[in-house]
């Protein structure tokens, strides 16, 4: 298999990844809430991963934006999903993938709809950048800055 082809189809296995198991992992339905089994899927799970969101504060505001190593951000967002009632990501979009062989760049746009357990609704527009890496169980995100954005004109 050539270098194109190989690199082709990793782009594509991200692709999916961000898609479709990124988004299922942040949206929160009935049947569907934050568990770490679909988190490590997603994520890697060692003190390298590094989580910047000011979503991170939902729970606490005193809680900082930045946060280190998976046993610590795990339960910021176990936290930070107890105030959701229903919703998360409906649309990942805009997705720019830079593959350089064992990692990868990525920059994408996500919105949605979420619905807190106290009543209130919000929508999302969130642009996101994300550095993956290529471990023995396939990629896994060590880099992740969410920010709030909005739709380009």
């Amino acid at each position: 298999m050539n270098d194109t082809h190989q690199a082709s189809n990793q782009e594509q296995v991200l692709r999916q990844m961000i898609e479709q198991d990124y988004a299922l992992l942040w949206t929160k339905t009935a049947k569907n809430s934050l568990n770490m089994a679909q988190a490590t899927q997603v994520y890697l799970t060692t003190n390298e991963l590094i989580v910047i969101d000011p979503d991170l504060g939902m729970a606490d505001p005193s809680t900082p934006s930045r946060a280190v190593g998976y046993e610590t951000i795990f339960p910021l967002w176990s936290r930070m999903w107890e105030y959701v009632e229903e919703g998360g990501i409906t649309s990942v979009f805009n997705t720019n993938i830079h593959l350089q062989s064992e990692e990868a760049f990525v920059a994408f746009d996500a919105t949605g709809e979420m619905k807190f357990k106290n009543g209130e609704q919000a929508s999302l527009f969130r642009n996101v950048t994300q550095w993956w890496v290529r471990t023995s169980a396939g990629w896994r995100i060590c880099y992740e800055h969410v920010s709030e954005g909005k739709p380009s004109e």
